[in-house]
């Protein structure tokens, strides 16, 4: 479900975006979220109306915004410890230093 999370779904920034992509981004952050929230409701076998944040404390997980923060923190350190022989070592430590689009 989380499959290249780290390359669509980037954090919120307010440079240089456009209005339609902040839109789409969190239109798929929703979407994601609500089958978490099914999910969630099937494991404890709640009713749908349950609020997602007692759900998510029920079934021992993490708010989805979180688990998408974590998965995009282990790429980049995934990233970060790359060997110098390795052909993407240089590319990461030049994007370190920049705001990379």
């Amino acid at each position: 479900m989380l499959y290249a999370t780290d390359v669509f779904l980037t954090p919120k920034q307010n440079i240089g975006i456009k209005e339609d992509e902040a839109r789409t981004k969190q239109g798929i952050l929703t979407k994601l979220a609500s089958i978490q929230h099914q999910a969630a409701a099937m494991i404890t076998g709640a009713m749908k109306t349950t609020a997602t944040d007692a759900l998510e404390v029920m079934a021992n997980l993490l708010p989805f915004h979180m688990v998408v923060d974590r998965h995009r923190h282990q790429a980049a350190l995934r990233l970060a410890t790359l060997p110098e022989s390795h052909l993407l070592h240089k590319p990461v430590r030049n994007a370190a230093n920049k705001l990379v689009k």
